[in-house]
């Protein structure tokens, strides 16, 4: 168990299989506004051994096992050149998932979704 289990603990792995089943193609991994951590948490133990995972976040959060942790603004550009680094230096060329739960500290803000569909874009 985690340190601090949080809903996405109890909840993701109490999905049937079939509806889990997008984790085991995602080799790319953004998780935004990622405190406590607990997505990733519970992500690592479901995508393929060696996936690129990126938690980012305004305030420091504890490492997860194979995960980066960025402390950045999600809003800030750079915060996208440095997911576009880490992207091209884990040989991506996107993320084939991204979690995001709207924080509410940020959800709302008109440059909040400017920025999302930034991120999106390196989806593609």
């Amino acid at each position: 168990m985690p340190r601090n289990p949080s809903p996405p603990f109890f909840s993701l792995p109490s999905l049937p299989t079939t509806k889990r089943k997008f984790l085991h193609s995602a080799y790319a991994v953004l998780n935004m506004c990622a405190a406590l951590g607990g997505w990733m948490q519970v992500t690592v133990q479901h995508v393929p051994v060696g996936s690129l995972m990126v938690d980012v976040n305004l305030v420091p959060i504890a490492s997860v096992r194979d995960a980066f942790s960025i402390q950045q603004d999600i809003t800030k550009l750079e915060c996208t050149a440095r997911l576009r680094k880490l992207i091209k230096e884990n040989g991506c060329s996107a993320f084939d998932l991204v979690l995001y739960d709207r924080s509410p500290k940020v959800g709302g803000a008109w440059s909040l979704r400017q920025r999302l569909r930034t991120l999106w874009s390196l989806m593609r």
